[in-house]
């Protein structure tokens, strides 16, 4: 329509300008509707191809968008354990197979972390950088594309990699490494590479800074955990000498099969360097525990377990020390006639119920409130580090119900992790 227009307003044109007016007139008969179909129809094919143009960039951009995102999920697995020799390889090697680019590799600021296709030869792994435009973007900190073999200066003049893209791998917005993209054709970078590559990059970027967190998160929890053995077992061993002292006068045999407890105690203690251990050897972890502590509060302390033997699954470790401590030292011993512990583990479908119940002083409805608040200045100890710890693994809390004078219960609940 709008060509119709167009040639109608020429035509016009045609009559106001042209004489002898009544030959312009003929003309304008003659040429107006072949102009106007022709000049429509192929307006129409110029814009149908325009159309097709965009809409084959916007596929090419899903497609090269769908395969960063594969290239990804593959790879995040891999860059979980951070940018070393040993992951850089691997995510070479997918990036390498799943793209048309004639070889990839992976740099950190001065080695050669991996280095996979054309070239291989030369760019070794673990040896300096050896091209200088790599050196150019980590400086620079932004992505840099080498069109000809000149550009890329290696110092290997058989060399067979003519073009490349340099990707910068950022982790706090410094250049820790390089994503480097080759192809054997010079000129041959594409704008689609370029958003593959820049694409690439960018999630690499973000799957180091995550395992970085992932890594000081562990290292955080590993710190804890020592804190929290250092801080249970200083008073803990002071206390169960002088009884081990005490039985040595009275009962020499009591005494010896003490220190057989106070050693299977400070052994698994010790040992407890493992994600995950059998629950059998926590549980046996709290018996050797609390058989030093019956044999030093004689009549006032009363346990009880309710183990179910078909139970055999893995535990985080020390996650029923702090409870028991806690539900003795706090609950119990605040007592005069002191009273009972119970300690239940029973499996229900998927999950495994731990249950530590005592009938000690038991706690406000306020403190129950605020007792996993950090500003708490509660003298439990390590109960808002195993709550932490359940919420970080599992994404389940501490279920605790007390009531004052009646006594404190504490839920744990797990999904069954089998040994192994």
């Amino acid at each position: 329509m709008l060509t119709v227009i167009i040639e109608a307003i020429q035509m016009v044109i045609i009559l106001l300008i042209s004489r002898p007016f009544d030959q312009a007139l003929l003309l304008v008969r003659i040429i107006f509707f072949p102009m106007a179909f022709i000049n429509s129809f192929g307006t129409g094919i110029f814009i149908l191809l325009i159309q097709q143009i965009f809409e084959e960039n916007e596929r090419a951009a899903a497609v090269k968008a769908q395969l960063a995102l594969n290239i990804a999920t593959r790879t995040l697995p891999i860059l979980r354990q951070g940018l070393n020799k040993y992951s850089a390889e691997a995510a070479a090697k997918i990036i390498y197979e799943t793209t048309s680019f004639n070889a990839v590799s992976f740099t950190d600021t001065g080695t050669v972390l991996a280095f996979v296709g054309k070239g291989a030869d030369h760019h070794k792994t673990g040896s300096p950088i050896n091209t200088e435009v790599t050196k150019k973007a980590i400086k620079s900190n932004t992505f840099i594309i080498a069109k000809e073999k000149a550009e890329i200066e290696c110092n290997e003049k058989s060399c067979m990699l003519k073009s490349a893209i340099i990707v910068p791998l950022n982790m706090k917005d410094q250049a820790a490494g390089t994503l480097k993209l080759y192809k054997t054709i010079e000129n041959s970078i594409t704008s689609s590479d370029i958003e593959l590559a820049k694409g690439l990059g960018h999630l690499f970027s973000t799957q180091l800074e995550l395992s970085k967190i992932i890594y000081q998160e562990e290292m955080l929890a590993k710190a804890e955990l020592k804190m929290l053995q250092a801080q249970i077992q200083p008073h803990f061993l002071f206390n169960a000498l002088n009884t081990i002292i005490a039985f040595c006068r009275t009962d020499a045999g009591k005494a010896r099969e003490l220190l057989m407890k106070l050693s299977y105690y400070l052994r698994t203690s010790f040992k407890t360097n493992e994600p995950f251990i059998p629950l059998e050897q926590e549980l046996e972890h709290i018996k050797s525990y609390l058989a030093i502590e019956e044999a030093r509060f004689s009549n006032r302390l009363k346990i009880v377990y309710n183990i179910d033997e078909r139970i055999h699954c893995t535990v985080p470790p020390l996650i029923l020390q702090p409870i028991v401590e806690n539900a003795l030292k706090h609950g119990l011993m605040s007592t005069n006639s002191g009273g009972l512990m119970t300690i239940e583990a029973v499996e229900d479908g998927n999950e495994i119920i731990i249950q530590i119940k005592d009938n000690g002083v038991g706690m406000s409805k306020v403190n129950l409130e605020k007792v996993f608040d950090n500003d708490f200045k509660s003298e439990g100890i390590g109960i808002n580090n195993v709550n932490n710890r359940l919420k970080s693994i599992y994404g389940t809390t501490l279920d605790i119900q007390s009531r004052i004078g009646e006594g404190t219960s504490v839920k744990i609940t797990i999904p069954k992790l089998e040994e192994g």
